[in-house]
Order: structure tokens, then C-alpha cells, then sequence
């Protein structure tokens, strides 16, 4: 046979906020984590932010490449052109 033991309606309370007191403990604690995660999750962004600056000094580079490559030809296609048009006046 259980035997059952009779709270009053004080214990209940004091009973019912130290639960309560105990969960606000736990959704603290979760709080916690949840800043954790915002603090990995700009910690990521950092990363990738890091990532966008790479890929930009990457393209420059590439773009700088090809401007002195173009200007390069173009010189090449100029010593040509006079090239060819003094040939034409020896004639």
C-alpha cells in the first residue's frame, strides 16, 4: 500500500517555483548556447567574409593580367601596322 503525504497549498507553491526556477536555470543555459551558435555562426560568416575577400584580390589579379596582356598586343599590332606601312613607302 503507498502511502501518500498530504502538501499543503504553501509546499505546493514553494514546491511549483523551485521548478519554475529550475527551468528559467535550463532555458538560461539553452540562452547560452543559442549565443554560442550566433557567436560560431558570425564566426562562419567572418570566414566566408574572409573567403569574398580572396576571391575579389583573385579576380583583380586576373583582370590586371589581362589589361597587360591586351595593351601588350596591342603594341605588338601597332609595330606591325607601322611596320608594314613603311615596307609600302619603300615601293
Amino acid at each position: 500500500m503507498v502511502k501518500h503525504s498530504s502538501l499543503s497549498a504553501e509546499e505546493i507553491v514553494l514546491a511549483s517555483h523551485g521548478l519554475g526556477l529550475q527551468l528559467g536555470q535550463d532555458v538560461h543555459q539553452d540562452h547560452g548556447l543559442g549565443l554560442q551558435l550566433g557567436q560560431d555562426v558570425r564566426q562562419d560568416h567572418g570566414s566566408n567574409l574572409q573567403f569574398g575577400r580572396d576571391v575579389h584580390q583573385g579576380v583583380k589579379t586576373i583582370y590586371s593580367e589581362y589589361q597587360q596582356a591586351k595593351r601588350e598586343l596591342s603594341e605588338g599590332n601597332l609595330r606591325l601596322v607601322v611596320s608594314i606601312a613603311s615596307r609600302l613607302e619603300e615601293l
